[in-house]
């Protein structure tokens, strides 16, 4: 057992702190709807800016062990990162245009929905093209 989790322990890693940033992003987004009054989309911008950052530090640090990286490379990452991010923004965006607004579904279903989308194609930002091993 320990072998299989240390085989796959990025992508456990991954998941558990995908699903904490998916969890602050959908606190985020509930606050801001049911607090402020704010609509769908001002919402998921402001939950997108709160659980970008906690998901660039756990990703860094816990996910990718990216500790080494410093200056121009370091400014790189980070800016691979919001602009990937900003990316699976707009696929979410898109998502609960379709789905909740115009096609009227379920709005948590959609979210709910919208964030596995996201989290998958974060992982695949992440993986191949911000974290990857550049030794």
């Amino acid at each position: 057992m320990k072998a299989l989790i240390k085989r796959h322990q990025e992508v456990i890693l991954y998941l558990v702190f995908g699903g904490l940033t998916t969890l602050v992003n959908l606190i985020s987004y509930s606050a801001c709807r049911a607090l402020f009054d704010f609509n769908y989309q001002l919402s998921t911008v402001i939950a997108w800016f709160i659980s970008v950052l906690f998901a660039y530090l756990t990703n860094k640090l816990f996910v990718f062990n990216r500790r080494d990286i410093k200056g121009k490379a370091l400014l790189k990452e980070i800016y691979l990162f919001y602009l990937y991010r900003i990316i699976s923004l707009l696929m979410e965006m898109i998502i609960l245009f379709i789905f909740f607004k115009k096609l009227q579904l379920n709005e948590a279903g959609v979210k709910i929905a919208a964030q596995i989308i996201v989290i998958l194609a974060n992982y695949i930002f992440s993986k191949y093209l911000i974290f990857f091993n550049r030794d």
